[in-house]
C-alpha cells in the first residue's frame, strides 16, 4: 500500500487532518480528521510503499501492545484509510 499522492496532514490544535494538496496554497473541501495515533502512523511511514506488519510493528514500538492487538489495529486503519480513499 502507499498513501495516495498530494496529501498532507495539518493540525489545527487540538485536530488532526489530512487534505489535499493542489498547489498554490489551494487545498480541497476534503478533510479527514485523524486522531493522535493515526497521525503517528500517516508521519511515520512517509511516502514510502508500506505494508499491515509495517503498522503493527509501529504500534508494538509505539504504545507497548501486544501483536495481536495491533494487527486488529492496523487492519482496522487500513480499512478506515482505505474507505476515505487516501491510500492506494
Amino acid at each position: 500500500m502507499k498513501k495516495k499522492d498530494g496529501l498532507i496532514l495539518r493540525q489545527v490544535k487540538p485536530t488532526l487532518f489530512v487534505l489535499e494538496d493542489f498547489g498554490s496554497g489551494a487545498l480541497s473541501q476534503k478533510m479527514i480528521t485523524f486522531n493522535s495515533t493515526a497521525a503517528y502512523l500517516w508521519d511515520s511511514l512517509k511516502d514510502e510503499e508500506f505494508t499491515t506488519n509495517d503498522i503493527v510493528n509501529l504500534l508494538i514500538k509505539k504504545y507497548s501492545i501486544s501483536a495481536d492487538m495491533a494487527k486488529e489495529d492496523s487492519d482496522s486503519i487500513i480499512s478506515a484509510w482505505q474507505n476515505a480513499s487516501i491510500i492506494e
